[in-house]
């Protein structure tokens, strides 16, 4: 079943070309000043780009989809096009849109700037008026709102800044100016930033913003020369997407993302739903490594942090590990924004938690022992375990990542980390070890977040495994919203009556539904990939995925993802893009 994350980011796709369109008003504003007239010339002109896009649209997809970056396309092309009939701009619009967008099979399908077609198609048919932009302080907030565009392709449009200040230099004309008469912010962070026709890739956006900036001015001081460049910047964008890296080695975290509701340290309820009386502790420092091991495995203790791996096979992988030093890391990190039951066992349970690490040590010698956490609050553990602080970034408790940051290790994505001699193990885990052993007691039960997102509020619960999420929510008095539950926050399912609590399930919630409107407008923004901490071409994934040619999406290694549902959250057009990743990784 696919998962997804409830936690969504706040902008989308719609609200970045609406905001794009709002500085592309403040652009027209000081030529408006001078003739009114000018906005019914642009109102005819949006009006024609908006319901030519929509009905494009309407015939594509069967329903109506959200116009706005024909809107954009219009605000560009009308600013760049001074002194052209309202017929002429007219028939640019309406090329630019279905030849430069619709043709290619619409947005996120174009490799080249749709206002750039519909302008080099102006120039061959009229005389463009340069130099387009004219010095005058109205064009002042239009300046300053343009820069956070940059954001969207920083090195492509910084190139091109630089590009054409080196011209400007070369030519002995360089000066603020001059440097906003040629457009060079304009270009730089409007046009270079379009993050469908432009590639992210750092090096070879770099390299062709600058030669894109330096060479069209340095030869020729025109708008359509400047076009038929950023055209070809397209095409060398597109063939550099295609081709290049298709992803990193080395797994990251990448987001910093806030609670879901704030963890009541000390004050967090707790209750036990299992039903059970648990028994006693006894003295188990005289069994030997084998009876601890039996116990561990005779009692099916396994992976509590989600994945479920028995624990005695990672155990005795490690044992069996032919390196020279052997390291255990406790991981009570808990980075799912959902989750607070981990930091809420380690607070009441420490004792319990160190006797299971005692327990460990027993049936392994290890160089290094580490309690790897997220907050400064202090931990009573024995001298030899060290307490390591790690970044609030999300997946930073992903094994890989947190192996890297406790130990300074890299572990190759085809190698298991207990075969080098690494074990990580779940903080629960560790105290589910120390019940296996300590009360010979079987791992049938798990402590849970339970949260009501809509009264932000939250309890910590033990439950046992194929108990019904629905009488659970009941028994907790949470009856009203959707019912989610899941590994986390970031993995989630919407859960039926029948649902019941098995090895995957972390967190429980009840809230409003995503907003997973699954747009077929892709924008290209690579924020999918750049938040991606396994470096895998998400999106390039997610397109042949929903193509249904698994084979290709192979090239892009699938296998690597970590599922942490990031790419989801992040993405602009709403798309449960994880769960396309899932699908091409286990086709």
């Amino acid at each position: 079943m696919n998962t997804f994350p409830l936690v969504r980011a706040k902008w989308s796709n719609e609200h970045v070309m609406a905001a794009l369109f709002g500085v592309l008003l403040l652009y027209m504003l000081p030529s408006w000043v001078h003739s009114p007239s000018g906005i019914l010339g642009f109102s005819a002109v949006l009006a024609f780009a908006l319901v030519l896009d929509t009905a494009v649209n309407v015939i594509r997809f069967k329903r109506p989809v959200c116009a706005v970056s024909a809107s954009v396309t219009a605000g560009i092309y009308y600013i760049l096009t001074p002194g052209v009939p309202l017929w002429g701009q007219l028939l640019g619009v309406g090329a630019a849109l279905l030849l430069g967008k619709h043709i290619w099979g619409g947005t996120g399908k174009n490799p080249v700037n749709p206002a750039m077609v519909g302008l080099v198609l102006a120039g061959i048919l009229f005389k463009i008026q340069d130099p387009v932009f004219t010095p005058s302080l109205l064009l002042l907030p239009a300046l300053i709102l343009s820069i956070p565009f940059i954001r969207f392709r920083p090195f492509a449009a910084c190139g091109f800044i630089a590009g054409m200040i080196a011209a400007l230099i070369f030519k002995q004309e360089f000066g603020f100016d001059a440097f906003l008469v040629f457009g060079g912010i304009f270009w730089g962070c409007l046009v270079l930033t379009d993050p469908v026709t432009i590639t992210g890739n750092p090096a070879v956006g770099a390299v062709g913003g600058i030669l894109t900036g330096f060479l069209t001015l340095q030869f020729s001081e025109s708008v359509i020369a400047m076009a038929v460049g950023v055209v070809l910047f397209n095409v060398i964008s597109a063939a550099a997407e295609r081709f290049l890296e298709r992803t990193n080695s080395k797994l990251f975290p990448k987001a910093k993302i806030n609670k879901l509701v704030t963890f009541k340290k000390g004050n967090t309820p707790f209750v036990d739903l299992t039903g059970k009386e648990y028994r006693k502790a006894e003295d188990v420092s005289s069994l030997s490594r084998e009876e601890v091991l039996k116990r561990i495995e005779a009692n099916e203790v396994f992976g509590l942090g989600g994945a479920a791996f028995p624990t005695i096979g990672k155990i005795k992988t490690v044992l069996a590990a032919e390196v020279p030093q052997r390291h255990l890391i406790i991981n009570g990190v808990e980075c799912d924004p959902g989750l607070v039951h981990d930091v809420w066992l380690m607070q009441r349970h420490m004792k319990e938690i160190c006797t299971g690490i005692d327990l460990l040590k027993k049936c392994i010698q290890f160089e290094s022992v580490s309690l790897a956490v997220k907050e400064s609050t202090e931990h009573s553990c024995p001298a030899e375990v060290k307490i390591s602080r790690v970044p609030d970034y999300y997946p930073i408790g992903a094994e890989r990542i947190l192996i890297r940051q406790v130990l300074g290790k890299e572990v190759p994505q085809n190698e298991i980390p207990a075969k080098l001699g690494v074990l990580v193990l779940n903080v629960q885990t560790v105290y589910a070890i120390f019940e296996a052993v300590s009360k010979n007691q079987k791992a049938d039960s798990r402590f849970i977040t339970v949260t009501n997102l809509k009264e932000k509020n939250m309890c910590v619960a033990r439950v046992s495994f194929g108990a019904n999420i629905q009488k659970i929510l009941d028994d907790l008095g949470m009856k009203t919203g959707n019912a989610f539950a899941g590994g986390g926050a970031m993995q989630c399912r919407n859960i039926d009556d029948s649902d019941v609590i098995d090895k995957t399930v972390n967190f429980i919630a009840l809230g409003d539904f995503p907003r997973y409107k699954e747009s077929p407008l892709c924008s290209k923004c690579g924020f999918c990939k750049t938040n991606c901490p396994a470096g895998i071409r998400v999106e390039r994934i997610a397109e042949l995925a929903e193509l249904g040619d698994f084979k290709e999406a192979k090239i892009y290694s699938p296998e690597k993802c970590i599922q942490c549902g990031n790419c989801s959250r992040i993405c602009l057009a709403g798309r449960n893009l994880a769960a396309r990743v899932k699908a091409a990784k286990t086709a």
